[in-house]
């Protein structure tokens, strides 16, 4: 256990750097602000019309987790809403943190809409957006763990957004992931290989979007997934593929690669026999 004096100094540095730190009056804040969203962790504001804030419900921060989140304000990627400084009271205490605003493409308010769009351009164009910035992320060492459309948005421009970045594997902090949280992520499949992990739950998500069904759903082991992959009727390397993913293969190649392999063909197909 770190003495009082000695906790404080390490809070000091770690939120000592070059970045800017918001101030605000905690008690005014929804008053003043905009709420836009709300999760476990804690609620998100609009600040300026420029910035998101997250604060957080429980702020007894542990220094491991200020540290990771410290760490992240130098990254940059225009795919991920990364933390850019700390929201802080005016006692300087630590609130939370903010990322840049991310303004939602007309109705579109984040990748779950995708699935009531039936132009198949459009929508494979932001899953080969969504696929390139995973493996980025995983040239970077950093591992998303809880992939789902809602914390996948995309911005006016037409630019995916990843947001609620502050729980992925950051390079060497490695605290609270939780590489099987995800509602496309069952019990039928485990590896310790945390890019895998982030490659088949992108890859349901995607197909999800792509047939508009829930093509696993319910089922249990990996030979089940092999039986409808079968059933789809599809062959060559699109099957051989589809089966790396689905299978307990490691260092599974990632579904944008696997995405070329479709025909317009392929897809009536899983649609009519999923």
């Amino acid at each position: 256990m770190f003495n009082k004096a000695k906790e404080n100094l390490m809070r000091k540095n770690c939120t000592d750097s070059n970045h800017r730190d918001i101030f605000i009056n905690v008690d005014k804040l929804n008053d003043k602000y905009k709420r836009i969203g709300r999760g476990c962790e804690g609620k998100i504001y609009r600040y300026n019309n420029k910035y998101s804030l997250k604060i957080f419900h429980n702020r007894e921060f542990k220094m491991d987790q200020l540290q990771k989140i410290s760490a992240m304000f130098n990254e940059k990627d225009p795919s991920f809403c990364f933390p850019m400084g700390f929201v802080k009271d005016y006692d300087g205490n630590i609130l939370g943190y903010y990322t840049e605003l991310v303004k939602y493409y007309k109705t579109l308010k984040d990748f779950n809409s995708l699935e009531r769009y039936d132009d198949l351009s459009l929508i494979i164009d932001y899953i080969i957006q969504a696929d390139n910035a995973i493996r980025r992320a995983h040239d970077n060492r950093i591992i998303l763990g809880d992939i789902k459309g809602d914390n996948i948005m995309i911005n006016k421009k037409g630019i995916i957004k990843f947001v609620d970045t502050n729980n992925y594997k950051y390079k060497d902090f490695d605290f609270n992931l939780k590489p099987i949280n995800s509602m496309y992520l069952n019990r039928a499949y485990k590896n310790n290989n945390l890019k895998d992990n982030d490659i088949f739950i992108f890859s349901l998500f995607s197909l999800f979007l792509l047939t508009k069904n829930y093509v696993f759903s319910g089922l249990s082991s990996a030979k089940a997934y092999n039986r409808t992959i079968n059933k789809w009727d599809i062959n060559g390397e699109l099957k051989e593929g589809l089966e790396l993913i689905f299978s307990d293969y490691e260092n599974k190649p990632y579904f944008g690669d696997i995405l070329k392999l479709f025909t317009e063909e392929d897809f009536v197909k899983i649609k009519k026999k999923s």
